[in-house]
Parts: C-alpha cells; structure tokens; sequence
C-alpha cells in the first residue's frame, strides 16, 4: 500500500521513522538527480539532499501537512543547490576581485595560503555585521531566500532587507577593499 505525502508528513510529525524513510525513498532519487543537474557534482547533490530531509526530520513538529510537498521539496533542493553554487561564485569573485585590484607593487596572490586569508578575512568581515543585518545577509546569499521570502520570515519590510543587504555587501566591499591596500 503506498501511502499519500499528505499521511506520510502526518506520520513523520508524530515522530515516525517508518513514514520518513518511505518519504525519503519517495523523493530522494529525483531530487539527487536535480540538484546534479545543477551542481554537476555527485558529492554536493548527495549532500544537499541529505540536508534537505535532514531539516525536515529536525523541524517535523512544524510541518504543514496540506502543502504540495513535491513542490516543497524541489523548490528546497534549488536553493541548497544554489546556495553551494553562490558560495562558490563568491569565493571566485573574492579571489578575482583582489588579484585584479591588485596595485604592481603588492604581492600576487599565488599560493592557497593567500586565498585562505582572503577567506578567513570575509567569514570575520561577516562576523562584524551586526546581528539583525547578518541573519538578513545570510538567509540571502547561505540559504538562498528571496527578498520577499526574508521579510514574511523575520516580519520585517521587504524595503528593510534590501536597504540590510546593500550595506552588508558594502561592508563587506569595504573590508576586501582594506584588504587590497594592506591596512
């Protein structure tokens, strides 16, 4: 007997693992096979899935059993997706960003060791964003929410998270920028 996901994510908020293991088999092929598609990676596909229904099994007392939970579920899997995606552009963009503002007398970044600086200098950089405006920042670039989708979360404007947004990246700027002249 094959049951509905609307029974299947009943059981699962009762804590249920039979149910969630038949959801996770329901589910996690397709979604494997997504986000390779979009990673071109089996590693990264495998682990955003593990991730996706990791936070459903964490969360399962907040479920909503009358949503479309396919559509739930893809619409999750993209954005893990594309967060691991954005990561990746960031640290690229990071990287290129100081060799190409490089002055000719600073040194080349040439060795891993610089770019591990240059990343140690961002995660601190996010560090002293202050509290409200780095969830903002985060649920943005780390989970991929849109706008719209961080200001029904946090109750606040959608004018608020974009105003949040553009001075977090100009901190952010800022810093590389410091970093670039050597202070």
């Amino acid at each position: 007997m094959q049951f509905s996901d609307k029974i299947l994510v009943i059981l699962i908020k009762q804590g249920n693992t039979k149910a969630f293991s038949l959801f996770f088999d329901r589910y996690h092929r397709k979604l494997y096979h997504f986000s390779f598609s979009i990673l071109k990676s089996k590693e990264e596909a495998e682990e955003v899935v593990q991730e996706v229904f990791a936070r459903i099994w964490e969360q399962r007392d907040q479920l909503d059993d009358n949503i479309s939970w396919g559509a739930y579920l893809y619409k999750s899997t993209r954005n893990a997706s594309l967060n691991i995606l954005r990561k990746k552009i960031n640290a690229r963009y990071y990287a290129d960003f100081v060799l190409n503002n490089q002055n000719t007398d600073d040194n080349n970044l040439s060795s891993g060791s610089d770019h591990d600086e240059l990343n140690l200098i961002y995660e601190n950089a996010i560090k002293k964003i202050p509290e409200k405006r780095r969830q903002v920042f985060l649920l943005s670039r780390e989970e991929g929410l849109s706008h719209k989708e961080i200001a029904q979360k946090l109750n606040i404007s959608l004018n608020t998270v974009e105003t949040q947004i553009r001075r977090a990246l100009e901190f952010l700027r800022e810093k590389l920028a410091e970093f670039r002249s050597g202070k």
